[in-house]
């Protein structure tokens, strides 16, 4: 925002830069074979002969291979940018515009960030004594990102916690007992043996494909101020500048959801979001200043002024599980019409027809429903039949079978009946 016109001949400037950047270094750790001797002694060393069980894959350790997780994880990341700037003028009238286009991929494959700008400064000698001027600043960026440093979902701690001699890369379909190839990516079976095998852990650099995990975030941002200054007489000057901030983002937030039935990682159920905000405020500077110099060797300054400041932030985030729930409690509320475009908005994401509006009990056969697809494998629907009162009409209707009272409801631990003698057991137990 500090560069401006100069009078003189129009002048344009082009530059532009290129660079990749690339991990200087990684973690070392341990190779393939390194890692299941060490393996092999310590489940040696844990165990007595009677109870023992060494994994027969790690039996010949040299014959094992050895794949680099880390570097799988990172790419050489290109860099650029280019910039146009115009800027000229008059004696009176003086501009300067700037263009420019900044791209950057992440360290991370499939993370990057774009943004595009503009910026324009303006001054104007109206008079001998009033000059007007005016610096606008308009961006809009938006990034890929990719979670890195979460223990149990990031990209740099899971690549940390995979064994060595797992392949990264594999063909669909299951290939041997410890690996499992899907969309062309190598995951351990959920049959592989958890006492040697992280099977919760899911394949990294297939986690950073953003048809599996997909984090977006957009930034429109416009500021910008104006000013008036006059000199009222010899060295009494007074300046107004008002500037303004405007922001508004936006975040998308998906998380596909893999049948655990495939193997053991990524079991976790699908999850969509997205927020948004909006944030403004704006700044009113006034101020009176005076500069006298008394002969050549005193000087006299004085300056008085108001500063004036004002912000609002505001923001909205949700996913359809939100929805669902807030249209259930409209629902309760006997405001059922004002329910249904929220289980619409639901439908709407997948693809479906609209409801008409119906009655209060429809309504909320309809929010059971798109919960339960909404939430499937999540082992909520179980939770929602039972709180809602339908678990045994539920039963009887899709297994013909009779549920007990009892059986929607836990048993009070004997520990508490032992510390609280004036608790009573469910009824059933």
């Amino acid at each position: 925002m500090t560069k401006r016109g100069k009078a003189g001949e129009t002048r344009v400037e082009l530059d532009t830069y290129f660079g990749v950047q690339s991990a200087a270094r990684t973690i070392p750790v341990l190779s393939g074979p390194e890692f299941a001797m060490l393996a092999n002694e310590a489940y040696t060393n844990s165990s007595t002969p009677a109870n023992r069980r060494l994994n027969p894959a790690w039996a010949n350790p040299g014959q094992l291979p050895t794949y680099d997780w880390q570097r799988a994880v990172f790419q050489n990341a290109p860099i650029y940018s280019v910039n146009l700037n115009i800027s000229g003028g008059t004696a009176k009238s003086r501009s300067a515009v700037s263009l420019n286009y900044f791209k950057q991929d992440g360290l991370i494959v499939n993370s990057k960030y774009d943004r595009y700008s503009i910026r324009a400064n303006n001054d104007l000698q109206a008079t001998k004594r009033v000059k007007i001027g005016s610096s606008i600043y308009l961006a809009r960026d938006q990034s890929q990102v990719v979670p890195s440093n979460n223990f149990d979902s990031g990209v740099l701690a899971t690549a940390l916690q995979m064994h060595p001699m797992q392949p990264i890369f594999a063909a669909d379909g299951p290939q041997s007992s410890t690996v499992f190839g899907l969309d062309g990516y190598s995951h351990f079976p959920l049959n592989t043996d958890g006492l040697y095998y992280p099977r919760q852990l899911s394949n990294p650099v297939w986690g950073t494909r953003p048809d599996v995990i997909s984090n977006t975030r957009s930034l429109t941002r416009l500021f910008g101020t104006v000013y008036a200054e006059i000199d009222i007489m010899e060295g009494l000057k007074f300046r107004s500048s008002i500037g303004g901030d405007l922001s508004f983002s936006q975040n998308n937030n998906f998380a596909a959801n893999v049948p655990f039935n495939f193997f053991g990682a990524n079991n976790n159920p699908i999850r969509v979001g997205q927020g948004r905000s909006e944030n403004g405020q704006w700044n009113w500077i006034n101020t009176l200043s005076y500069a006298k110099t008394f002969g050549q060797k005193h000087e006299f300054t004085a300056l008085a002024g108001t500063d004036a400041l004002q912000g609002k932030n505001s923001g909205i985030s949700g996913n359809a599980v939100g929805l669902l729930n807030y249209a259930e409690i409209l629902n309760e509320l006997n405001r059922t019409a004002e329910a249904y475009p929220f289980i619409n908005r639901v439908r709407a994401r997948a693809k479906l027809a609209p409801l008409t509006v119906g009655s209060k009990q429809q309504a909320m056969d309809a929010i059971m429903q798109e919960r339960r697809v909404e939430t499937f494998a999540e082992f909520n629907t179980w939770y929602d039949l039972t709180r809602t009162g339908r678990a045994a009409a539920f039963v009887k209707k899709e297994y013909d079978r009779t549920l007990a009272p009892h059986m929607t409801i836990f048993a009070i631990p004997q520990s508490e009946l032992d510390l609280n003698t004036a608790l009573k057991q469910n009824p059933g137990y």
